[in-house]
């Protein structure tokens, strides 16, 4: 009873304020309830409207402000309405650069979904973001700047000091209420250092995901499932992305190698022979001078084809961490997705039908559903499967794995496994079914990433653990445990010869499998050498 009497009372001296302010008769009592009880809900205007903007025109005024500001290089404004402000500093390491979306005194926008749509329109026109992705991070991002609305200390931590020169207390962030929008609302959008036109990385997803955004979205009815996943799916499009340009990367810095070994070489070939020339004494002063200024000349190229490697150097470290932790924090997500989705089926009473669907022996990355389906007869080679997707509202296949060649993938193991945004499979790479390798798959086409030089046992367990994938590897006439690196390039082999149907887990950094004799013996991860044998009692 005490709480409805407070319930009553905050509703009553806000619906005051608001009708002393003149906005009584726009604001939406019911969504205030709510907002009450779900933490982050908008208060949208209700009344009727002096005039209408379609949707597209609303995503035009943020298509515009990408224009101006393409234009001037650091801001753009339609009058006193909106403004936006590309605030970087390349120069400084610490805290992130940011665009700002300003609502200015004179603007009319009064629902949160035109501000999204404004958001969406410029990120569409700026960045190259597709329409669906341009607003599913609108979304995120109304909703980031809502949950830290004011809260400077907050944006200091993050952000770079020309960031914080653009926003203060009052007007950093946006208000859950449509009336504090006009001349108090700078939305601040988080940029990567890849931010550029056409880069999925542009915005950092990982910020906008923040904590206490995706606490709020948990909230809500339905926990937010939907746009949750959506942005899984865009994360895991990062990671295809940032590893392609890792690929590319280490290709640049092995011709940059390349080229230093080459002047290096060259360079020690010109030192010897000026030595011999000294020796010999048969070199006048002038030759000695040309050979000095060509050992001068050769030994700058080299420091500076140095100084080019070791930027590579850097530059792929740093890909590769990034890669790293936005699979670990993909994961992560996966994991409070999966308990969330078990919890709201549980809710509704519709885990029942989840169970009979689990008949399918299928997998999934979010809304995807892959399914296994037989392929062929058995025989005297072995069953295999082809890997394809299926969409479950129009009950029909999308998609089909294909392997070497375009041809039909055959899935050697009725196991699929999901690392780094990809999909990881064991198949057959020829008719005789007695060869297979390791296949790395886009999720979204089915089609080969990358695949393993090394052959693998067909029914091997994969354990995709860290920043690597295990996996039993067939040498001559004898298995060992296999470690790869995600694009599937054998790092390391086992020394001891294991069980080629061995179960393989990490605990406390060690590795546990089935020795050849069928022993139970635990390998060190990082260099797979025998740590000790587990003894019966």
């Amino acid at each position: 009873m005490k709480n409805k009497v407070t319930v009553f009372c905050l509703l009553l001296f806000v619906l005051l304020v608001c009708s002393v302010s003149g906005f009584a008769q726009g604001v939406d009592v019911e969504e205030l309830k709510k907002n009450l009880k779900e933490g982050i809900v908008f208060i949208n205007y209700t009344g009727k409207p002096e005039f209408v903007e379609t949707r597209e025109e609303i995503i035009g005024i943020g298509k515009r402000l990408a224009e101006l500001l393409k234009n001037n290089g650091r801001e753009g404004r339609i009058s006193l309405k909106y403004s936006v402000y590309h605030a970087a500093a390349p120069g400084v390491s610490n805290g992130l650069d940011a665009d700002i979306i300003s609502i200015d005194k004179d603007a009319t926008v009064d629902h949160i979904d035109n501000i999204r749509r404004i958001v969406s329109g410029y990120l569409k026109a700026y960045y190259g973001y597709s329409f669906k992705d341009a607003e599913l991070l609108a979304k995120f991002i109304t909703i980031y700047n809502a949950v830290f609305r004011g809260n400077i200390d907050f944006f200091k931590k993050v952000y770079k000091p020309v960031v914080m020169s653009y926003i203060s207390a009052k007007n950093a962030g946006l208000s859950t209420k449509y009336y504090e929008w006009p001349g108090k609302t700078r939305m601040v959008i988080p940029l990567t250092l890849e931010a550029g036109k056409g880069s999925l990385s542009s915005i950092s997803t990982s910020e906008v995901t923040e904590k206490k955004v995706v606490e709020q979205m948990r909230k809500k009815q339905g926990r937010g499932l939907n746009e949750r996943k959506e942005m899984v799916q865009l994360k895991e499009r990062e990671v295809t992305e940032k590893s392609t340009k890792l690929t590319e990367l280490k290709k640049s810095l092995e011709k940059e190698q390349e080229t230093k070994a080459v002047t290096e070489k060259e360079l020690a070939k010109e030192k010897q022979t000026l030595e011999e020339k000294k020796k010999g004494g048969t070199a006048g002063t002038g030759e000695i001078k040309e050979q000095v200024k060509k050992i001068k000349e050769l030994e700058k190229k080299a420091a500076e084809q140095e100084k080019a490697v070791k930027e590579k150097e850097k530059a792929v470290t740093v890909q590769s961490r990034a890669i790293e932790e936005k699979n670990q924090e993909i994961k992560t997500e996966r994991q409070q997705i999966a308990e969330d989705q078990a919890a709201v089926l549980a809710e509704t009473g519709t885990a029942g039908k989840t169970a009979e669907g689990a008949g399918l022996q299928a997998k999934s990355i979010t809304d995807t559903l892959y399914y296994l389906n037989l392929s062929g007869d058995s025989g005297s080679t072995g069953r295999s499967w082809s890997l394809i997707i299926i969409d479950p509202q129009k009950q029909r296949i999308t998609e089909k794995a294909s392997g070497l060649n375009n041809s039909t993938l055959q899935v050697s193991e009725k196991k699929v496994w999901f690392a780094g945004g990809r999909i990881l499979v064991t198949a057959y790479i020829d008719n005789s079914r007695k060869t297979a390798k390791l296949f790395s798959l886009d999720p979204k086409k089915l089609k080969p990433v990358y695949l393993s030089d090394s052959e693998i046992y067909p029914t091997t367990y994969i354990l995709p653990s860290d920043k690597f994938i295990y996996a039993v590897v067939s040498k001559g006439t004898g298995y060992f445990l296999g470690k790869f690196d995600s694009s599937l390039k054998l790092v390391k082999r086992s020394e001891i010869q294991i069980s080629p149907d061995s179960y393989i887990t990490v605990f406390n950094k060690a590795i546990y499998l089935n020795a050849e004799n069928g022993s139970v013996v635990s390998l060190d991860t990082g260099t797979l050498k025998e740590i000790s044998r587990v003894v019966k009692n």
